[in-house]
């Protein structure tokens, strides 16, 4: 007996299952005389198996976490040259607690990545991202972002706990209702060519020198902007 619901009685039962497979859950009820009153989903009035409630039990080595929510909660450049690096953060949320415990999530891999809008996300070029932080019930991944070539492109997150056979995409937005047209767009081109923009002979002002052998060091002095 757990609580009156109404005119009601309810109970509640906790069930443990010896084996793996697929079961049918039904109440049962009796008074003094011991006759069962059999309940399904639908009621007991006509009591039918097939309105039954299932409960499939697997077996627990076998189950594999999965990600039910990721996004980047870093600022992503608009502009980017070509080799430059910049660091993107992203949290995850597993789910049978997996992130929840303190340290990363065991078997979770997380990866930065950069592609082209017209490019399907598992095309993108991504890179390993490592674990960071625990952030309340989530993990918060780092990864570097280094564009190679010049062109605008989408950025994403991604996390898998397969070893990348499938990956869980994010942008901003959370993952469950990802949308590859939200993504942050970074505008790649390359670095300009170096400019020497000052120089000058910096020591000594005058040195006496002898034919055929090696004189006193001179110094000098430059500057290019960037460089």
């Amino acid at each position: 007996y757990e609580k009156d619901v109404g005119y009601n009685d309810e109970f509640s039962k906790a069930l443990i299952f010896d084996a793996v497979g697929e079961y049918k859950v039904v109440y049962a009820f009796s008074m003094a005389d011991g006759n069962r009153k059999y309940c399904s989903l639908n009621g007991s009035k006509p009591f039918d198996l097939a309105d039954a409630g299932t409960v499939k039990v697997v077996d627990p080595a076998t189950i594999v976490p999965k990600v039910d929510w990721c996004r980047i909660v870093s600022d992503v450049p608009a502009s980017m040259a070509t080799g430059s690096e910049h660091k993107i953060y992203a949290q995850v949320h597993v789910d049978e607690d997996c992130t929840k415990a303190e340290g990363a999530c065991e078997g979770l891999m997380g990866y930065v990545g950069y592609g082209k809008a017209t490019d399907d996300p598992k095309d993108f070029k991504f890179t390993s991202a490592t674990y960071y932080k625990d952030d309340w019930n989530n993990d918060e991944f780092v990864g570097t972002l280094i564009p190679e070539a010049e062109g605008e492109y989408q950025v994403i997150f991604a996390f898998s706990m397969d070893g990348g056979k499938t990956k869980t995409y994010c942008t901003r937005e959370d993952s469950s209702t990802f949308d590859q047209s939200k993504s942050p767009v970074v505008t790649v081109t390359n670095p300009p060519e170096p400019v020497i923009n000052w120089c000058r002979v910096q020591y000594p002002k005058e040195i006496a020198a002898k034919q055929g052998e090696t004189s006193d060091t001179v110094y000098g002095q430059v500057y290019v902007a960037g460089c």
